[in-house]
């Protein structure tokens, strides 16, 4: 990151991108598996950003990144206004390559914290030249001490436009995690999603569930 003027930021090379409440670091997330609605978000590409700090706590950004191999740029905004934290979002994908993806996206996400209660909102809608899709990704995060059961709740709809998984489906996810110590943590994870049509070989649903034991350093 190089910093040339006072509030100015400026970060070259392989960008995280500021899209979707769930990030790149699985371990960070609440849920071990990524959601329907990230898999159709931007993840990390090549790329240059600016950030200016408008004040305390608001900053604006824009960027032009590579991802899939197009030229693509993003402008957005993020900070906090009292308790809730926001970010948002409008990226225009250019790719000439293979992949065909020359979508617009326009992304919220909302947070804050009631009591020992973390609370999320992410809002993506998706849209090709004759053709849109939306997803919408709520989570909800209780904490008790050492022990907090984050919960994923989705809803997405692609049309015909193929941006999620399926023309329309739901997912369901909970996540119990202990942390026995601040540096390690044991977490089930179990999630179901549903589409309209048969997806998962002669179904149209499935469950999944996994265990991880992690060590953070």
């Amino acid at each position: 990151t190089l910093k040339p003027l006072s509030g100015v930021s400026v970060d070259a090379g392989i960008l995280t991108t500021n899209i979707g409440f769930e990030i790149a670091d699985t371990y960070s997330n609440p849920n071990v598996l990524f959601g329907s609605v990230w898999w159709a978000q931007p993840f990390r590409y090549p790329g240059a950003r600016i950030t200016y700090d408008v004040m305390e706590g608001i900053s604006l950004y824009t960027e032009y990144n590579k991802e899939y191999g197009g030229d693509n740029f993003a402008v957005g905004s993020l900070g906090s206004v009292g308790n809730i934290s926001y970010a948002i979002t409008y990226f225009d994908y250019n790719d000439t390559d293979t992949n065909g993806t020359n979508k617009n996206l326009i992304d919220l996400v909302l947070s804050t914290s009631l009591g020992p209660t973390t609370l999320g909102l992410n809002l993506d809608y998706q849209w090709l030249d004759d053709d849109s899709a939306y997803g919408i990704a709520l989570y909800f995060i209780p904490t008790f001490g050492n022990l907090s059961v984050p919960i994923r709740l989705e809803y997405f709809n692609s049309g015909t436009s193929g941006i999620y998984l399926d023309e329309e489906g739901y997912t369901a996810t909970v996540t119990p995690t202990l942390r026995p110590s601040e540096n390690t943590f044991i977490r089930l994870d179990v999630s179901f999603i549903s589409t309209e049509n048969d997806v998962f070989g002669s179904e149209d649903d499935k469950t999944t569930a996994s265990l991880e034991l992690g060590f953070t350093f």
